[in-house]
C-alpha cells in the first residue's frame, strides 16, 4: 500500500458559488497537514433552483466517496457544503430503511411459506 493511500482523507464539500480553485486553497491546507484532499465542487452553483434529479444525483456522488474512502474525514463549508452531506447522509438513512423493510418483508415471507408447508402436510395426514 502506498503512502498516499494510506493517509486520512478529507472530502472538501464547498459553500454555494464557491469556486474550485478557492476550494483548492482548502485542500493544500488540509495536504499540508498530512491529509489526502478530495474536493466535491459539483454543487456549487447548482443549489439554488436546481432540480431534485440533480440534487439526488450529488448526494448519491457524494455518499459514493464517503463509503469508498476510508479514513476519511468531511469538511462541508458553510451551508452549501452542509446541503450536499444533509442529503447524502439523508439517501444513507433512506438506502438502510428500505434494506431493513426488504429483509422484514422476506422474514415475514419465510415464516408465511414454512406455516404453509406445515399446515398442508398435517392436513393431508
Amino acid at each position: 500500500m502506498s503512502a498516499a493511500a494510506r493517509r486520512p482523507g478529507v472530502l472538501l464539500l464547498g459553500w454555494t458559488g464557491h469556486s474550485p480553485k478557492h476550494l483548492r486553497k482548502y485542500g493544500e491546507a488540509y495536504e499540508s497537514l498530512g491529509f489526502r484532499a478530495l474536493e466535491y465542487s459539483k454543487h456549487s452553483w447548482h443549489l439554488i433552483g436546481t432540480s431534485k434529479a440533480k440534487e439526488a444525483l450529488y448526494a448519491r456522488e457524494v455518499l459514493d466517496i464517503i463509503r469508498a474512502e476510508r479514513p476519511l474525514a468531511v469538511h462541508a463549508i458553510s451551508n452549501g457544503g452542509a446541503w450536499v452531506l444533509a442529503d447524502a447522509l439523508q439517501l444513507a438513512i433512506d438506502e438502510q430503511r428500505e434494506e431493513e423493510e426488504e429483509k422484514e418483508k422476506e422474514k415475514e415471507g419465510g415464516v408465511a411459506a414454512s406455516s404453509f408447508s406445515s399446515s398442508s402436510s398435517s392436513s393431508s395426514s
